[in-house]
């Protein structure tokens, strides 16, 4: 089901610029209770369009699983969403680096992911590689970007997000994923979801950017538009 939510109403001079976001909460992103939503991430973008250079734009966020999220922006259904970068999302979409910015200095935010393990496993990660062994066997949700590592022997799709920590005190993977730090602060959301059993390694796994990413078909029509998107982004210094 789609739900169309507004940030900030259009007058005649603005343009509506349509955002697509998960349609479940994905903590401390995406907070999504019936109609509705706040999040990390919302109040990020929601303070970045209130920036004066901004003032003319306003956003329509839509809710959608996130695949469809994916299609959209490449069909060209939304204008914009936020997201990892991956080679196969950059063939899609338009990121910062396709608008002339550095991709470094485009970062809309970045999160840090550690692995979440056995608390009995005799293994663990030092921040550069695995300890106690050579590679894990990794549960991954949809959304999860991982670098190609020779630390992963193989990934297992994770469809039901609410049996997640349950996969590994099975030892059905040896590891899944979770976000334990936003921006450098240490922050573990679904930290009373995961039992006494397992345990949180730091330090984090991954360090993973997410950028403004526009539709081919916004960016054709509104070259200048989505430039100064990331410009204010850039300019603007946002906490």
């Amino acid at each position: 089901m789609m739900v169309i939510l507004t940030f900030r109403c259009a007058s005649a001079l603005e343009y509506s610029l349509s955002v697509c976001v998960p349609d479940q909460s994905v903590p401390p992103f995406y907070l999504v209770q019936e109609d509705n939503f706040s999040g990390f991430t919302i109040e990020r973008l929601n303070t970045l369009f209130q920036q004066k250079k901004l003032e003319q734009i306003s956003l329509r966020y839509v809710l959608q699983p996130w695949q469809r999220c994916l299609k959209a922006i490449e069909n060209g259904e939304v204008d914009m969403l936020v997201a990892g970068y991956s080679q196969e999302r950059a063939i899609k979409a338009v990121y910062p680096d396709s608008l002339g910015f550095d991709l470094d200095e485009s970062i809309f935010s970045f999160t840090q992911i550690c692995l979440v393990k056995k608390r009995s496993a005799k293994w663990t990660w030092n921040g550069e590689q695995l300890e106690g062994r050579d590679s894990l066997i990794l549960g991954l949700e949809s959304g999860f970007l991982i670098p190609g590592a020779d630390n992963i022997e193989r990934t297992v799709s994770i469809w039901d997000t609410s049996k997640k920590y349950e996969l590994v005190e099975r030892k059905r993977v040896d590891a899944v994923l979770t976000v334990c730090g936003v921006m450098n602060e240490k922050n573990i959301p679904e930290k009373e979801k995961i039992s006494n059993d397992l345990e949180v390694i730091f330090p984090p796994y991954i360090d993973s950017p997410v950028y403004l990413v526009f539709s081919d078909e916004f960016y054709r029509r509104h070259p200048k538009k989505a430039a100064l998107i990331i410009k204010t982004l850039i300019d603007s210094y946002l906490p």
